[in-house]
């Protein structure tokens, strides 16, 4: 059968079978003011919790930097930065300083709670961690938060337990299939080295490539924010699913859910 995402399918499907999509799991996400792990700074952490499909909970925090000692001149350079090339792009920008001090909460308080729930969560059996650009970004971002605020910690993540939507974008469309024996963060290390330049945004690559807003309802509103992009990638680890079981005959077509 010819159809429109077959190529995608194919590897979403060997992917799902060398490896197991799961039907419960985290979504994490942070927003940062930029991507130096030793310079910017997170504003906003979201995640959500599913267990069998359907969402649980969901949370997300604003970080007041002004109740901090870090460079404030710096941290607004980058906000400014940020919103002009965000408004240069069409797009809005979220994190204003007067927003931030407004709305925000102590930044070790966020930074403790935040934590606290990837350290339940990631030491129970079986635990999956779901984001876009996690492995390698987020991920490293959050350690570097925690190391340097909350006096050298580190979580404890866990091998082969995160599922990258990102980073399988990447792979269904450069057609990376996972060898035989790989493990997961085996295959993401030679997706991640995959030379061949694809699009794999959520905002500007997937939501509309796959019709997200249409299919779930999802709302582009908050749009790089943390909550917002924690739906996104739900939508599109569900979307990922439904491919593979398009592809076996499980399920005639895409399908959407919609959010309460």
């Amino acid at each position: 059968m010819t159809w429109e995402f077959r190529n995608e399918a194919e590897v979403l499907e060997l992917c799902s079978r060398t490896f197991s999509f799961p039907d419960s799991y985290a979504i994490i996400d942070c927003e940062t003011t930029g991507f130096s792990r030793e310079d910017d700074l997170i504003i906003d952490v979201g995640w959500m919790v599913v267990k069998e499909n359907a969402v649980l909970h969901e949370c997300s925090m604003l970080l007041d930097w002004s109740q901090h000692d870090v460079d404030h001149a710096f941290l607004k350079d980058q906000l400014l930065r940020q919103a002009t090339e965000y408004g240069r792009a069409g797009r809005q920008h979220h994190y204003s300083w007067e927003r931030l001090c407004s709305e925000g909460l102590p930044p070790m308080e966020v930074l403790q709670a935040f934590a606290m729930f990837i350290y339940d969560y990631i030491n129970k059996p079986g635990s999956m961690v779901i984001g876009h650009g996690f492995w390698n970004f987020d991920r490293e971002m959050i350690d570097a938060h925690t190391n340097k605020f909350m006096g050298g910690y580190v979580l404890p993540w866990q091998p082969d337990s995160i599922f990258d939507t990102g980073l399988l974008e990447k792979a269904a469309q450069s057609l990376v299939f996972p060898y035989a024996g790989e493990t997961l963060d085996m295959w993401y290390t030679r997706i991640n080295a995959h030379h061949i330049r694809v699009k794999y945004n959520l905002e500007g690559h997937c939501v509309p490539k796959y019709h997200l807003i249409e299919r779930y309802g999802a709302d582009l509103a908050g749009m790089h924010t943390a909550a917002c992009d924690c739906r996104l990638i739900y939508c599109l680890y569900d979307t990922y699913k439904q491919l593979t079981e398009v592809l076996n005959g499980a399920r005639p077509a895409l399908e959407g859910r919609r959010f309460a």
